[in-house]
């Protein structure tokens, strides 16, 4: 038994498998829904030997899979090295984001509060923050980022490739439904560690933050909020992401497919299809992301309710409130993803050519 198998994916993958297997079982042959098979389904089992092309899908054992000779370990250092170099590049957009989605904290009667909270747009934004708190101010709690995207993105690009095999992402041609399920899933698992320190983050982005530095943030809030205050809004962040990486991630792969079919991808197609499909994904969940950003920058560390703060939007700026940051989003997203989306594929490749090195 390898160590997947008694991780927790490998528990959630069981408890997926074993609904199918109640209402339906794969034929070897076509690998079509057919009734059950005990006979061809005991032998898949307990011949290891049997050529995979012959067994249902379900049956393969992790260390079969042809992952592009990429262990999982290798998986998680790619999507590390992927999630650090995707939000450090775009740290300074999604400070303007957040000023932009975020009530403003303004000192009544300061000239430099009217300027660097005035964000029409976010070429504005990013010259008004640069211009009247320094250019510095356009990365502060970015090491929050860096902490979170280590762990949460080594995590979540390991769970995709898992659940990519076990839902047959890999199978060739357009597969948008199996990816989207992959990638909602990740994010689960993903939403779990990241919350915590996006919380911090975004508290350090807003104008006129009382916090000075990372640890001064987290322990005011654990102080004033306990652990709480740290997930006030795991449950809107996970009703954004799951729709946000489900569609970022089906995009990806079928652009992919669309761009080059099942053959080898240039880096400039990767960029390419990374960067549509962190602009669609981007789109399409701004809604959700200004009612996060609302929750996590409350001024009086209330920890709003989400309806409350969709009835507050709605009846304060109507549904343009819901589409604050849009831009500012769409143009983070695009080129994150695109630069996500390629380190991870272009680490995938030279660390499984530098296995096969090892191995010769």
């Amino acid at each position: 038994m390898s160590w997947h198998q008694y991780s927790p994916l490998s528990s959630l993958r069981s408890s997926l498998i074993q609904s199918v297997r109640s209402e339906s079982n794969l034929s070897p042959k076509d690998h079509s829904i057919s009734s059950p098979s005990p006979s061809s389904s005991s032998s898949s089992q307990s011949n290891p030997n049997l050529p995979t092309h012959l067994a249902p899908s379900y049956l393969y054992d992790m260390d079969d899979f042809d992952r592009g000779d990429l262990s999982y370990w290798q998986a998680m250092v790619a999507g590390a090295s992927a999630g650090v170099m995707e939000h450090i590049a775009m740290f300074p957009v999604d400070t303007a984001k957040t000023r932009m989605q975020a009530k403003g904290h303004l000192i009544a009667g300061s000239e430099a509060a009217l300027a660097a909270t005035k964000h029409t747009n976010v070429v504005s934004t990013l010259t008004n923050i640069a211009k009247v708190e320094g250019v510095p101010v356009l990365y502060r709690g970015v090491g929050a980022v860096v902490l979170s995207a280590i762990p949460s993105h080594s995590l979540y690009f390991a769970t995709i490739e898992y659940f990519k095999e076990t839902f047959g992402g890999n199978k060739g041609g357009l597969r948008p439904v199996e990816n989207a399920m992959a990638g909602g899933i990740a994010t689960l698992f993903h939403d779990s560690i990241v919350t915590p320190l996006d919380n911090v983050k975004q508290r350090l982005q807003v104008y006129n933050s009382p916090y000075r530095n990372i640890g001064h943030c987290a322990r005011t809030i654990f102080r004033a909020e306990g652990w709480r205050g740290f997930y006030a809004s795991y449950p809107i962040t996970v009703l954004l992401n799951v729709p946000f990486m489900s569609v970022n991630f089906a995009s990806y792969e079928s652009f992919k497919y669309l761009l080059a079919g099942d053959g080898e991808h240039s880096t400039g197609q990767e960029l390419l299809a990374g960067g549509a499909a962190g602009a669609l994904g981007g789109l399409v969940s701004n809604p959700l992301d200004v009612v996060k950003t609302r929750i996590q920058t409350d001024p009086g560390n209330r920890r709003p309710k989400a309806m409350d703060v969709v009835r507050s939007i709605m009846k304060e700026e109507g549904l343009a409130g819901f589409m604050r940051g849009t831009t500012a989003r769409v143009l983070y997203f695009m080129p994150s993803a695109a630069i996500s989306w390629t380190t991870y594929d272009t680490m995938k490749k030279v660390l499984s050519a530098l296995s096969k090195k090892e191995d010769e």
